[in-house]
């Protein structure tokens, strides 16, 4: 009980987010994607390692006991990417304290640092979903994954793409049917000029998705 409420304490976006929006996108603004690579760092005077959880262009979450981490902490931590000859030193802050994980937030002005953890997540994980698209589009976690991604790296043309993609290949796909909804809503306020054409499609996707059962999104 005593983590369940140091946790809380030191995530209060989650918090804030709980009751969040259904029609929002997400609630992240980077994509998690989960990568396991060790990772040293210094704490209490000593040098120790973990391995990561997940890895995002915005942070990454270290599988180790939180007992001597403290929320809003600054941490260096040196990542051994696959790959990759030399650790990748990330500049964090210590964001949120599970009872056996650590989440961390990259701080600002690592703009080289930053291209360096997409060049790996676009080269390894980006790469391996979008080059087995038939295996992909077979989960929809896979697929929401991917959309994400190219959703924060502003292409949105190719997330839709790829959702019809993946709705047309599994017509009960809630989850893609969901995220399919959310994203024409969000092309709706990007891209007004085309906004009879998308209506259009969000309604039919809407309707048929009704005709499944009304998820919270299309309700």
């Amino acid at each position: 009980m005593a983590a369940k409420r140091r946790a809380a304490k030191a995530d209060p976006e989650a918090a804030r987010t709980k009751k969040a929006d259904p029609l929002a996108w997400d609630r992240r603004r980077h994509v998690r994607f989960p990568v396991m690579c060790r990772a040293e760092y210094e704490l209490d005077g000593r040098k120790t390692f973990a391995f990561t959880g997940d890895l995002s262009a915005g942070g990454l979450s270290l599988k180790t006991s939180s007992a001597s981490f403290t929320a809003g902490a600054p941490l260096v931590v040196e990542l051994h990417l696959p790959g990759r000859k030399a650790p990748l030193a990330v500049q964090t802050v210590v964001r949120h304290l599970g009872v056996q994980s650590v989440g961390l937030e990259l701080q600002p002005g690592q703009e080289k640092t930053v291209a360096a953890l997409r060049k790996h997540i676009e080269e390894t994980l980006v790469a391996k979903l979008a080059g087995n698209l038939p295996t992909t589009l077979r989960s929809a976690d896979a697929v929401a994954q991917l959309a994400r991604y190219q959703v924060e790296c502003d292409r949105l043309t190719d997330a839709l793409a790829l959702l019809r993609q993946a709705l047309h290949a599994a017509p009960d796909a809630e989850r893609v049917r969901d995220d399919l909804a959310r994203l024409l809503v969000m092309s709706l306020e990007r891209d007004p000029d085309n906004a009879g054409a998308l209506l259009v499609e969000l309604q039919a996707v809407v309707d048929e998705g009704l005709k499944h059962g009304a998820s919270e999104v299309l309700k």
